[in-house]
């Protein structure tokens, strides 16, 4: 079982409608969820699919979730998870992918909602793909870039203190799931949330 029409190059068409899908139709008060994070969570699942040494065809499966991940934001954040699938099933139905590989891609999507504990290792990786910017060096960037978009599309607005307080309690119950980010990523997060607790400290 394949995930057929030309692996590479139905990456290839994912990344492209993707790309442009977001220029098109996706708000820019989205200023974290963009393109730039799908990009990110893209590299991640390269980095821990070979590190865990994830077969070709589970590897391009995951790939094509992570592209698709996020474009329900083009109709808001609320329930953009099952947007998400419903634009990948459509996609990937257009082009005669199989619907075992349709199935699968859109229940992977579906994992990648916030409070959702992943129950095999596909949806361990898309999991710590998503989370991979935790540990990041450009981390309190990302952090702001994600405060701005809950401001301007949820109304979400916080001081500083509520939001280094949110973020520090987020970090400390998140836990990544494969033992590549557990081994690789884990202490560079823990890292990141002494940076937040320190500035809190300073305020």
């Amino acid at each position: 079982m394949k995930v057929k029409h030309n692996d590479n190059s139905l990456l290839i068409e994912v990344a492209a409608f993707i790309a442009t899908l977001f220029k098109e139709r996706l708000d820019s008060k989205y200023s974290f969820h963009n393109l730039e994070h799908t990009k990110s969570v893209v590299m991640g699942i390269e980095t821990i699919c070979i590190a865990e040494k994830i077969d070709q065809e589970k590897t391009d499966i995951l790939l094509i979730v992570a592209w698709f991940h996020d474009a329900g934001y083009i109709g808001g954040c609320e329930n953009h998870e099952k947007r998400s699938a419903k634009i990948a099933l459509e996609f990937l139905q257009d082009r005669n992918i199989s619907a075992n590989i349709r199935q699968k891609i859109s229940d992977l999507i579906l994992a990648t909602r916030f409070n959702y504990i992943p129950k095999n290792q596909l949806e361990k990786i898309i999991k710590d793909a998503d989370n991979a910017h935790l540990a990041n060096e450009n981390y309190l960037d990302s952090l702001e870039q994600l405060r701005k978009e809950w401001g301007n599309s949820i109304n979400k607005k916080y001081s500083n203190t509520d939001w280094f307080i949110l973020n520090i309690e987020f970090l400390k119950k998140h836990q990544y799931y494969t033992k590549f980010a557990q081994k690789e990523w884990q202490n560079l997060k823990e890292k990141n949330m002494e940076l937040i607790e320190k500035k809190l400290q300073n305020i």
